[in-house]
């Protein structure tokens, strides 16, 4: 019989991450496809999945991995001269503990009570130390990979630059293993006061809507700090006194949070004396721990029991709510609004579908701020592509519309997202090719936006005519229409209609991976053909907005008879 500490934990990493049922989903999955199922075994369709979304994985962590060594390189080789590069453990100890803080808390909020099988647990046997160590043990998992990630780097820097021996690989582990424990730890220390006393929090929409939007800034202030750290990093002096000044804020937080300064003493000491400090260290984050589930566990517990509730509102009238909920249109104008508020009422799908285009633009702002002179360069390079009669600026301005207008995700998992009503939308009495149409609409209306916003706002930059701007445009809207219904093809072809959270349905959906790289291979497919085939203005137009815009139409009208047929053998 499995502890019922051990039991929490492994409903909360299923829950949490969308993983509940994956290994029954995939032989369920099999199953339905022929012999493989019978047998019992994954087909070669849900193994090439897993292998997709594996090689994506590392893909992203490579990059990162690649982004931190770095910083952390040019870091070191600025250190080096003066005797100070152990100084690059003590700051990679603070600014990791730092992220993993910020990032905590954002993962701890939004997670605070993601599943409604929450309540079902609080009418079972479960100590009060049980549920929140469970909670706690689950975002460790989380914000341990985070930290592996920030300082592992930092340490494989060091080690290439000193090679020291095998024990400072066992101290760097226990480091990394200890580093979250006290950031989360005082990261539920302020959450379950705070959820306990404060009503307008007692509500799952929402804790995500703050902590999505916690998450957005803590995001951009991290992406200005990584922008502006790598415009300076061939600035020795500046990587001097970032790094080794007495003044530097990273310095002086090293010097007042105890764990970091552990972590750099460990690390630089030699032996035992280093392994004593590592594992002394690491006892320190598991007691803290420890007293923080021993302390706040029935507070949590208790807030737990009151999480979710509904506050009723006495109305004035009942005629007159109905009046003013309740209108008579025409039923595509109808499944329309139901998108558009659906999508706003769930924040995970607000996040990260139109919220996409709303927060590129910022990105980009927020890289031109950090970067400043550096992006000069840049700037020139663009300029020079504007000689007199050439199609390419209209081609970047239309490329930067073209990726803003399809990068919302919102058609390739507008099937998947609605798999719980399914049962409930064939019930109505529209057609399923309508339903399919608004999601369409739904997405399209997101892609012009985008498109409007890439193109206008590329074209001002390399300061284009109107002429090209439009041509640019009507590019962008091409390329968006076709990837926008390609997803609505995708998504009812192959949606995800087994998911226990709403976080499974979109982020973890093969479909928006598929889309979101299918559309930068088309868009830098298209980049790449013109430079080898060159076209003047009214060729491109042609080629990439007239082209684009047929198979649209096209896609478009053979989708309604798919649709009823594809979305009536569905089911959930």
């Amino acid at each position: 019989m499995r502890p019922p500490l051990l039991s929490v934990v492994r409903f909360y990493v299923l829950s949490t991450y969308g993983l509940k049922g994956g290994a029954a989903g995939l032989r369920a999955n099999a199953g339905a496809s022929g012999a493989a199922g019978a047998a019992g075994k994954p087909s070669a369709r849900q193994i090439a999945k897993v292998l997709g979304i594996g090689a994506l994985v590392l893909l992203v962590v490579a990059d990162l991995v690649v982004l931190f060594f770095g910083s952390n390189y040019a870091a070191y080789m600025a250190l080096k001269p003066l005797g100070l590069q152990g100084l690059l453990l003590l700051n990679a100890a603070t600014s990791a503990t730092l992220m993993v803080l910020l990032f905590g808390f954002v993962t701890s909020l939004s997670t605070y009570s993601l599943s409604g099988g929450e309540s079902l647990i609080l009418a079972l046997p479960v100590k009060p130390r049980h549920l929140f160590g469970a909670k706690l043990v689950t975002g460790y998992l989380s914000e341990f990979l985070f930290a592996l990630l920030l300082m592992g780097t930092a340490l494989g820097v060091y080690a290439w630059g000193e090679h020291p021996g095998p024990a400072f690989y066992v101290k760097g582990l226990l480091t990394i293993l200890a580093l979250p424990l006290v950031p989360l730890a005082f990261t539920y220390l302020i959450l379950v006061p705070l959820m306990s006393t404060a009503r307008f929090l007692r509500n799952k929409n929402a804790v995500m809507i703050a902590g999505g939007i916690l998450g957005l800034g803590f995001a951009l202030a991290f992406n200005y700090f990584i922008q502006g750290s790598a415009a300076r990093m061939g600035d020795p002096a500046w990587i001097r006194e970032s790094y080794a000044g007495p003044s530097s804020v990273l310095h002086r937080l090293g010097q007042a949070y105890p764990p970091a300064l552990l972590a750099y003493a460990s690390l630089t000491a030699t032996g035992l004396r280093g392994l004593g400090l590592s594992l002394l260290n690491l006892v320190l984050g598991l007691g803290i721990s420890v007293l923080a589930v021993l302390a706040l566990g029935p507070a949590y517990t208790a807030s737990l029991s009151s999480f979710g509730e509904t506050r009723l509102r006495r109305l004035a009238s009942a005629s007159g709510f109905i009046g003013h909920r309740i209108k008579a249109s025409r039923p595509i104008l109808s499944l329309l609004t139901r998108e558009l508020r659906l999508m706003n009422r769930e924040p995970i799908y607000f996040l990260n579908g139109p919220m996409i285009v709303l927060l590129m633009p910022v990105i980009i702002a927020v890289a031109i701020l950090a970067q400043g002179n550096s992006l000069q360069d840049l700037g020139t390079a663009l300029a020079s592509l504007h000689w007199e009669g050439s199609p390419y600026p209209m081609l970047v301005a239309a490329a930067a519309g073209a990726f803003l207008g399809s990068s919302t995700s919102i058609t390739c998992t507008s099937i998947s997202r609605d798999a719980k009503a399914l049962a409930w939308l064939k019930a109505l009495p529209v057609s399923l090719a309508q339903i399919g149409l608004a999601k369409f609409f739904h997405g399209l209306g997101f892609a012009i936006f985008g498109s409007l916003v890439g193109a206008l706002g590329g074209g001002l930059a390399l300061g284009l005519g109107l002429p090209e701007i439009l041509g640019g445009l009507f590019i962008a809207l091409a390329v968006s229409g076709l990837v926008t219904i390609a997803g609505l093809w995708l998504d009812t072809a192959n949606p995800r209609l087994r998911w226990d959270n709403p976080v499974a349905a979109m982020k973890q959906n093969i479909n928006a991976v598929i889309i979101i790289l299918g559309d930068m291979a088309l868009i830098g497919g298209l980049g790449g053909l013109s430079v080898l085939v060159r076209l003047d203005h009214l060729g491109f137009l042609l080629a990439y907005g007239v082209l684009p815009g047929l198979l649209t139409g096209l896609a478009l009208w053979a989708y309604p008879r798919y649709a009823e047929k594809r979305l009536g053998s569905l089911e959930v």
